[in-house]
């Protein structure tokens, strides 16, 4: 499963060493396994105020890179392989966007060497709306910090398909960088909200067919629209649709 760097999940800066011990512990006892920590927030909670890695006040970007390395360091502490940050940032109307994008690069930048120390891998999505908006977007991105190692990509397929590419052909872009991704399905009114895979317009088969041709490895979640939908809920009828299509063992008997 996928948690996240805030409160009530696991926000770094509330977490003692001893805490951390005893997540951990928890976690093996039930026999979860942790492969990513959502770092997106960059705040205690999800209704405050994010820190940007593109504010432009200084002081804001700094908490940004700040938060991003104390995540690298609880992952790399639990064991957790990656660590997911938000697509740049919103571009504010007091910044052109090359400013913006500049300030990205480097900001980021700064964070790598440290990742690369843990091995702990930063991994980037795209999101309308944002600096990194598209599939191309991304790639320009991870151009631009001559593809480190240490910084991947991150496939969403709901924010690809809202950003209005074929998921598909952004797969075939960005599978030789991707080390996550996120599975959604969008409801037939084509707004911007997930439902239970199966559900929605997407053919997710299809998108898990070229995942598998591609030889990808990696770990993929089921992403919740957090606004109504129950975790139980949403992980049993994923996991039903999922082994119903071939892309799940069946249930021991």
């Amino acid at each position: 499963m996928e948690i996240r760097a805030e409160r009530p999940h696991a926000y770094p800066k509330d977490l003692s060493a001893a805490q951390v011990n005893a997540l951990q512990q928890c976690l093996d006892l039930h026999k979860i396994r942790i492969c990513c920590l959502s770092g997106i927030s960059g705040s205690p909670t999800h209704e405050a105020r994010e820190a940007s890695w593109i504010d432009s006040d200084r002081h804001r970007h700094e908490e940004r890179i700040q938060y991003t390395r104390e995540c690298l360091r609880l992952a790399a502490a639990m064991g957790i392989p990656c660590i997911l940050t938000e697509a740049g940032g919103i571009v504010s109307r007091d910044m052109q966007r090359e400013e913006a994008w500049d300030l990205c690069v480097n900001n980021v930048a700064r964070v790598l060497p440290l990742a690369e120390k843990l091995g702990v891998t930063l991994i980037i999505q795209s999101e309308p709306g944002f600096l990194i908006e598209s599939t191309e977007h991304l790639l320009d991105f991870l151009r631009d910090l001559d593809f480190h190692p240490r910084l991947k990509a991150n496939m969403d397929v709901g924010n690809v398909y809202c950003a209005g590419e074929d998921i598909l052909d952004s797969w075939m872009k960005i599978s030789p960088h991707a080390a996550h991704i996120h599975l959604a399905d969008i409801a037939v009114s084509k707004i911007y909200r997930y439902v239970p895979l199966g559900e929605g317009i997407l053919d997710i088969p299809r998108f898990l067919e070229k995942v598998s041709d591609a030889g990808y490895n990696g770990f993929a979640t089921v992403r919740l629209d957090f606004s109504d939908q129950k975790a139980e809920d949403v992980v049993t009828a994923s996991a039903d649709y999922l082994r119903r299509k071939g892309f799940l063992a069946k249930k021991p008997e």
